[in-house]
């Protein structure tokens, strides 16, 4: 990681004062300002409820990218979200568009921190790893059903898990 990386990571959670832009980090000459959110690579961590948020204000439409096998994505998935297995992710990036959003999915976020870094590692701009899964976001409806979360008939998370 590049220090300017860790740098803007250290910045990108609010924490800096806005204002105090004349400060010059270990004397490296150049000052940073803390406006270039998009010049910088993020792997930013999302929780199902402000992904539920989201869902309900913007159109998640090829923005979600699902890693799961696609026999997985079948019995729960995320309408409009776009399927490309794990293992097929390095084979089948140039699919994907670097300049837009992406939310990153998988069962319970494991596999999906690990897309989600290597997406960033690719150049992609602004990536999403979403904690917990789909198996966070099922849990965190409460029994809802959203319009956008498919579920097969019969699936039940507590048998899956």
């Amino acid at each position: 990681m590049k220090v300017s990386d860790t740098f803007n990571v250290l910045h990108s959670h609010g924490k800096h004062h806005h204002g105090h832009h004349h400060h010059d980090h270990h004397g490296h000459g150049h000052h940073h300002d803390h406006d270039h959110g998009d010049e910088y690579q993020n792997e930013f961590d999302i929780y199902p409820i402000e992904l539920i948020e989201r869902l309900s204000l913007e159109d998640f439409s090829s923005k979600i990218l699902d890693i799961r096998e696609e026999w997985e994505w079948e019995q729960i998935y995320i309408e409009g979200s776009y399927c490309l297995p794990m293992k097929t992710l390095t084979k089948d990036i140039d699919k994907l568009d670097p300049e837009q959003p992406w939310y990153v999915l998988c069962t319970q976020g494991i596999r999906s921190s690990f897309a989600a870094m290597y997406l960033v590692s690719q150049g992609f701009k602004e990536v999403y790893n979403i904690q917990t899964g789909i198996y966070g976001v099922y849990e965190a409806m409460k029994g809802d059903q959203p319009e956008w979360l498919k579920v097969k008939p019969g699936w039940d998370l507590n048998l899956n898990k």
